[in-house]
């Protein structure tokens, strides 16, 4: 509920985003929570709306699944996307919660996986695939598949981390149970 309200705010309100956004001069001046605020600021209303609608759809579906809201999760996909934008790209700004939505349809689509069997493992399977189409589209053309990026540059790469964390997270779930015994791992399909 706080990134449905954090987000249009850090958006909208200059000084806020200002503060908030992922700067690498502010990160490499000891600014550090900017690794976790960057993803709520967003550069134009069409990009917020997109990632707000998406990010809403997804948390509620993965709550739907699991009874939980995953903020262990969602924490460390931010860290690691931020690090990872910060080490192997040259952005000097960043922003966006699209790489979290990536994290929160990964989860999703694992745990759907993981609780079924037959047709819904199937198209949980062509789910994943599809996913991975758009990000392989999405690194070719440079360029996002649903918002328009006037004024700002795509980061396909937060997308695949993101897409590495939602995947890995539910396979590393402690908790979860398969016939009434621990597993840590499950396959995909």
């Amino acid at each position: 509920m706080g990134t449905l309200i954090l987000a249009p705010a850090a958006t909208f309100l200059s000084p806020l985003g200002d503060l908030l956004v992922f700067q690498r001069s502010a990160l490499e001046g000891g600014e550090l929570w900017r690794l976790l605020s960057g993803h709520f600021v967003h550069f134009s209303g069409n990009h917020l709306t997109w990632d707000l609608i998406v990010f809403a759809g997804l948390w509620v579906g993965l709550w739907s699944v699991t009874r939980s809201l995953h903020l262990g999760m969602l924490i460390f996909s931010s860290i690691a996307i931020s690090l990872g934008v910060w080490a192997y790209s040259d952005l000097s700004t960043y922003g966006g919660l699209s790489g979290l939505c990536t994290t929160l349809y990964a989860a999703l689509v694992i745990k759907v996986a993981q609780q079924n069997r037959g047709f819904l493992r199937w198209v949980t399977g062509f789910a994943y695939l599809g996913v991975l189409a758009k990000l392989t589209a999405e690194y070719a053309s440079n360029t996002t598949i649903f918002a328009t990026h006037s004024g700002w540059v795509p980061v396909p790469l937060a997308h695949l981390i993101g897409l590495l964390v939602g995947t890995a997270w539910p396979l590393t779930d402690p908790k979860r149970q398969v016939n009434g015994r621990r597993k840590l791992t499950a396959p995909l399909f």
